[in-house]
């Protein structure tokens, strides 16, 4: 019986110790250096969660309010911006081929749905912050249906103040970037 009780030990560091030099062995055995170790170390899976689609390879699961909201939060500027944030957003609104006329009105309601969008946010982030500390959690149906709706309202504008061949340019531009766009699925997961 003493000789179980010793063995016990040396069992159970045989049983740690034997995966660890199997797993050095086999890493040692395909050859791998310190340089190729790290490189394979430093691989990141991107895989996407379930609760998410990937636009690179669902597309048309992305819907146009997420693809415009995406796009109008890129594109949109503050109130006083500076040279280089202007040319960017020239940039992003480039595959539209809007006239000066068109851009300067484009600005104007992209500035506009920014100040609404952030001051929605704003709201948001006071009343979780309120329900947070009683220890209740927040219906975030109506804030989402809020940003929807800022969203439908900038493209209103939008469509208003540009010729509909520069707005069909644009719609026809977001459709392709939504294989760039990941977006939360809606409803329950």
């Amino acid at each position: 019986m003493s000789l179980t009780k010793r063995s016990l030990p040396a069992t159970l560091l045989g049983s740690f110790v034997l995966p660890i030099l199997a797993f050095l062995a086999s890493s040692g055995a395909q050859g791998r250096t310190p340089q190729s170790q790290q490189v394979a170390n430093s691989h990141v899976h991107t895989t996407t969660p379930a609760n998410m689609i990937d636009g690179s390879v669902h597309p048309e699961m992305i819907q146009d309010k997420d693809a415009y909201r995406l796009f109008l939060q890129a594109a949109a500027l503050g109130p006083n911006p500076t040279t280089e944030e202007k040319n960017r957003q020239r940039a992003i609104l480039a595959p539209a081929k809007l006239s000066e006329k068109e851009l300067a009105y484009a600005s104007k309601t992209l500035e506009e749905f920014k100040a609404e969008y952030e001051a929605a946010i704003q709201r948001w982030n006071t009343l979780a912050e309120t329900a947070n500390a009683s220890d209740t959690l927040p219906d975030i149906k109506p804030f989402l249906l809020e940003l929807d709706a800022i969203v439908q309202t900038a493209r209103q504008k939008l469509e208003g103040v540009i010729s509909p061949q520069s707005m069909a340019r644009f719609h026809a531009y977001l459709q392709g970037e939504k294989s760039k766009m990941k977006v939360a699925k809606e409803g329950p997961q």
